[in-house]
Protein backbone atom coordinates (compact mmCIF):
# COMPACT_ATOMS: atom_id res chain seq x y z
CA UNK A 1 0.00 0.00 0.00
CA UNK A 2 2.57 2.48 0.98
CA UNK A 3 4.55 1.71 -2.87
CA UNK A 4 1.31 2.44 -4.13
CA UNK A 5 0.77 5.71 -2.18
CA UNK A 6 4.77 6.45 -3.23
CA UNK A 7 3.93 6.14 -6.65
CA UNK A 8 1.00 8.21 -7.05
CA UNK A 9 1.95 11.01 -5.37
CA UNK A 10 5.77 10.75 -7.33
CA UNK A 11 2.98 11.01 -10.44
CA UNK A 12 1.80 13.81 -9.09
CA UNK A 13 5.04 15.96 -8.67
CA UNK A 14 5.79 15.10 -12.13
CA UNK A 15 2.30 16.33 -13.46
CA UNK A 16 2.62 19.07 -11.64
CA UNK A 17 5.98 20.11 -12.60
CA UNK A 18 4.91 19.47 -16.43
CA UNK A 19 2.12 22.13 -15.84
CA UNK A 20 4.88 24.40 -14.71
CA UNK A 21 6.64 24.69 -18.07
CA UNK A 22 7.71 28.07 -19.45
CA UNK A 23 6.65 28.84 -22.97
CA UNK A 24 9.09 31.58 -24.85
CA UNK A 25 7.12 34.33 -25.38
CA UNK A 26 8.55 36.45 -28.48
CA UNK A 27 6.81 40.28 -28.43
CA UNK A 28 6.29 42.48 -31.22
CA UNK A 29 5.63 46.15 -30.36
CA UNK A 30 4.33 48.49 -32.58
CA UNK A 31 3.89 51.22 -29.99
CA UNK A 32 2.86 54.48 -32.36
CA UNK A 33 5.09 56.78 -30.43
CA UNK A 34 3.49 55.82 -26.60
CA UNK A 35 5.38 54.98 -23.70
CA UNK A 36 4.16 51.80 -23.25
CA UNK A 37 5.93 49.41 -21.24
CA UNK A 38 4.75 45.81 -22.01
CA UNK A 39 5.80 42.60 -20.20
CA UNK A 40 4.29 39.20 -21.15
CA UNK A 41 4.34 35.97 -18.65
CA UNK A 42 3.51 32.50 -19.51
CA UNK A 43 1.84 29.83 -17.23
CA UNK A 44 -1.16 28.22 -17.38
CA UNK A 45 -2.01 31.57 -18.72
CA UNK A 46 -0.51 33.75 -21.19
CA UNK A 47 -0.30 37.34 -19.31
CA UNK A 48 0.41 40.63 -21.25
CA UNK A 49 0.86 43.70 -19.11
CA UNK A 50 0.72 47.02 -20.48
CA UNK A 51 1.60 49.88 -18.73
CA UNK A 52 0.50 53.52 -20.23
CA UNK A 53 3.41 56.14 -19.13
CA UNK A 54 2.49 58.25 -21.49
CA UNK A 55 -0.04 61.79 -21.36
CA UNK A 56 -2.41 59.86 -23.70
CA UNK A 57 -5.13 57.50 -23.92
CA UNK A 58 -3.55 54.53 -26.09
CA UNK A 59 -5.22 52.02 -28.26
CA UNK A 60 -3.63 48.78 -27.93
CA UNK A 61 -4.61 45.14 -29.67
CA UNK A 62 -2.60 41.89 -29.06
CA UNK A 63 -2.29 38.86 -31.61
CA UNK A 64 -0.89 35.98 -29.52
CA UNK A 65 -0.30 32.75 -31.61
CA UNK A 66 1.05 29.71 -30.63
CA UNK A 67 1.18 26.49 -32.23
CA UNK A 68 -1.68 25.21 -34.15
CA UNK A 69 -4.36 27.53 -32.65
CA UNK A 70 -5.87 30.23 -33.96
CA UNK A 71 -5.00 33.34 -33.67
CA UNK A 72 -5.99 35.09 -30.65
CA UNK A 73 -7.21 39.21 -30.55
CA UNK A 74 -7.35 40.83 -27.71
CA UNK A 75 -7.91 44.69 -27.17
CA UNK A 76 -7.66 47.65 -24.25
CA UNK A 77 -7.81 51.61 -24.34
CA UNK A 78 -5.30 51.81 -22.01
CA UNK A 79 -5.42 55.34 -19.65
CA UNK A 80 -2.65 57.47 -19.10
CA UNK A 81 -0.69 56.37 -16.02
CA UNK A 82 -2.84 53.05 -15.88
CA UNK A 83 -1.95 49.46 -16.53
CA UNK A 84 -4.52 47.06 -18.21
CA UNK A 85 -3.90 42.92 -18.14
CA UNK A 86 -4.51 40.86 -21.10
CA UNK A 87 -4.65 37.34 -21.05
CA UNK A 88 -4.99 33.85 -23.14
CA UNK A 89 -5.69 30.10 -21.61
CA UNK A 90 -3.07 28.37 -22.58
CA UNK A 91 -4.59 24.68 -23.82
CA UNK A 92 -1.91 22.87 -25.46
CA UNK A 93 1.91 22.45 -24.92
CA UNK A 94 3.08 25.28 -26.48
CA UNK A 95 6.98 25.90 -26.87
CA UNK A 96 6.47 29.35 -28.37
CA UNK A 97 4.04 32.30 -28.41
CA UNK A 98 4.30 35.32 -30.58
CA UNK A 99 2.44 38.43 -29.58
CA UNK A 100 1.98 41.46 -32.11
CA UNK A 101 1.16 44.29 -29.83
CA UNK A 102 -0.12 47.37 -31.52
CA UNK A 103 -0.87 50.71 -29.72
CA UNK A 104 -1.75 53.95 -31.23
CA UNK A 105 -3.46 57.23 -29.41
CA UNK A 106 -6.51 57.89 -29.15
Amino acid sequence: MKKLLLAVLFAAANASAADQRLAKVELEQDLGGLDIVATATTGRVLILTLQNKSAELADCVATFEGGLATPVRRAAKVKPGKTVTLSVPVKDDVARWHIALTCKPK
